[in-house]
């Protein structure tokens, strides 16, 4: 019997009642008529709303991006390529049980190997049979690998519904494929929401922090007084400095742009460097890009702090990618440091290097992967929290079926511009209702980050993509 029971996510189940309803009075078929090609972490949560888009619309396929070893059920619904990767970058891929490829490699190479299977064999039938592709993902990864599938079955072309993504960095690499061969397809982003800015940044904050304690426990070390350096001022990274500062943290935050760092100040925290490597430093990484440069690290060797922790609380796989490049011997160390000891644990690893005859120490958390999707059977948010993006997420996806008029280009909801099925104000009052919660000051969503605004102009302007508005 294939498995149908999980926690409850009735904000996203009452937007699919919704959807349904909207097709009887519309007389048309659109749910039946959509495949969904799910793309997220392997999590319990995913697995759910994979389970519940399998119930609504003619298939769900789950494609599970490789960043720990969770696998599915044997006995799930819906369809699913998943991954695990294991130490020393080992990944064995999976199309439902049966496993692939085994090798090592690359995360993002991983990750576009096990979307391609999912499309070439699981999801490639059911075009064949008329059916219509829609995809909501987590991490922007599709893109190239659709083009090529379009490119070897260009008749499918007409068949993709549109693609809706749910992170600020999976947005920049969409956005990126997008303008290097051109938007074939309606795409949206739910990065710059009102939901994901207002409600989840908080509860990922919490969790980054809670999921970041529990791993420094196992170092023999702990988040409370420490010296935190911030890289990245965004909604994640505001939200962390926030909870930090409730453990007597002193915060330094750094971040490219010049008006995050002056919100940073104005919210009560340091922006430059000054002392902060003469103690013990936690660095987190909060910018989905590759943050902790040579400079940073030869400014720890070369200070008085003998210990460093680094840690990543973005969605993306490259906040110290530099730094695993020296470490792995891909790219020299600063000028007269030596790595001397690579010790791994179940939660970090410890390098150990020397220079001018002094020891020093860095601690890289869960393989420089996101904190909160690292452990397995781990909880990033709660099916309660999540359920409300996932209810933004296919409202937005819901819109491409039932407004087909929408342009091919790369939409983003929370702009006015972009006309989701069901407003978010009406999904967070449901919200609300759903899990017996009171809105802050009976507001339906609560005040955000300070540069909210500019913060979706900046992703709105940057780039060639500005003139589709």
């Amino acid at each position: 019997m294939k498995r149908s029971v999980y926690e409850p996510l009735p904000v996203t189940e009452a937007l699919l009642q919704k959807a349904e309803q909207y097709e009887k009075e519309t007389e048309n078929r659109f749910l039946s008529g959509l495949v969904v090609l799910h793309i997220n972490h392997c999590m319990e949560n995913s697995f759910a709303f994979s389970a519940l888009l399998e119930r609504y619309f003619y298939h769900c396929v789950f494609a599970g991006v490789p960043y720990n070893d969770t696998m599915p059920e044997e006995d799930e619904a819906f369809l699913h390529c998943t991954g695990q990767r294991l130490p020393g970058d080992r990944y064995f891929l999976y199309e439902g049980e049966t496993c692939f490829y085994e090798g090592s490699g690359d995360f993002l190479g991983m990750t576009e190997r096990l979307i391609w299977r999912a499309l070439s064999v699981q999801v490639l039938p059911f075009l064949k049979e008329g059916k219509r592709l829609l995809i909501i993902e987590d991490g922007g990864y599709h893109y190239p690998v659709l083009a090529r599938f379009l490119s070897a079955y260009p008749e499918y072309q007409g068949r993709i519904a549109g693609a809706v993504e749910q992170t600020a960095s999976g947005t920049l690499r969409m956005r990126a494929a997008g303008e290097k061969c051109g938007f074939g397809y309606p795409c949206c982003s739910i990065s710059r929401s009102a939901l994901k800015m207002r409600i989840e940044s908080r509860f990922i904050g919490h969790r980054v922090t809670e999921e970041l304690a529990s791993f420094l426990y196992s170092a023999n070390a702990f988040l409370d007084f420490h010296e935190v350096l911030i890289l990245g001022y965004g909604i994640v990274g505001r939200q962390v400095s926030m909870d930090l500062k409730s453990r007597s943290c002193r915060i330094t935050v750094r971040d490219t742009d010049a008006r995050m760092e002056a919100a940073a100040r104005r919210d009560g925290f340091a922006t430059g460097l000054y002392q902060v490597f003469d103690r013990d430093l936690i660095v987190i990484g909060c910018s989905g890009a590759d943050s902790f440069p040579k400079e940073l690290l030869s400014a720890f060797l070369q200070g008085k702090a003998n210990r460093l922790y680094l840690a990543s609380a973005s969605s993306q796989d490259r906040e110290f990618a530099e730094f695993l490049r020296m470490a792995g011997g891909g790219e020299a160390l600063p000028e007269g440091a030596v790595l001397t000891v690579r010790e791994k644990s179940e939660f970090y690893t410890c390098y150990e290097i020397s220079v001018k005859s002094n020891r020093k120490e860095i601690y890289l958390i869960a393989e420089g992967l996101p904190v909160n999707f690292y452990r397995k059977g781990g909880i990033s948010l709660t099916h309660s929290v999540i359920d409300i993006i996932f209810a933004d997420l296919l409202s937005a996806g819901l819109a491409f079926s039932f407004y087909p008029d929408m342009k091919n280009q790369l939409w983003l909801l929370g702009t006015g511009a972009f006309r989701p099925f069901v407003s978010e104000e009406e999904i967070a009052s449901l919200w609300y209702r759903s899990y017996g919660l009171i809105p802050e000051d009976s507001a339906l969503l609560p005040a955000g980050h300070p540069e909210m605004e500019y913060l979706t102009e900046k992703m709105l302007s940057e780039g060639s993509w500005r003139k589709n508005w």
